[in-house]
């Protein structure tokens, strides 16, 4: 991708998440579960879709969107009064729900 395009899509990225951030204000935390829910979701059904189904791009294309709208909230949330238990995962318990 060249320097050009690269450099305005970060910039109307940042554009779409403040706009979504003014939108959402004082519902950061509503926001981040029901991004959390609707990414299990997609990738639930991505997992149980037949291979050559055409739902799984659409399904992929969500699960791509997952970071950058995480990104839009979670310094909100995290440095806000009420804090969400955000870290990394303990390898213990991912080992617990991860079938793979």
């Amino acid at each position: 991708m060249s320097l050009v395009a690269e450099t305005t899509l970060r910039q109307k990225l940042a554009e779409l998440q403040a706009h979504v951030r003014k939108a959402w204000a004082g519902l950061e935390r509503e926001a981040v579960i029901e991004i959390v829910r609707s990414a299990d979701y997609a990738a639930f059904i991505n997992h149980i879709m037949p291979a050559g189904d055409p739902g799984r791009t659409s399904l992929r294309l969500i699960l791509h969107g997952v970071a950058p709208a995480l990104a839009t909230f979670l310094p909100s949330v995290v440095n806000g009064g009420r804090r969400l238990p955000f870290g990394p995962a303990s390898p213990r318990l991912v080992s617990l729900t991860d079938p793979c």
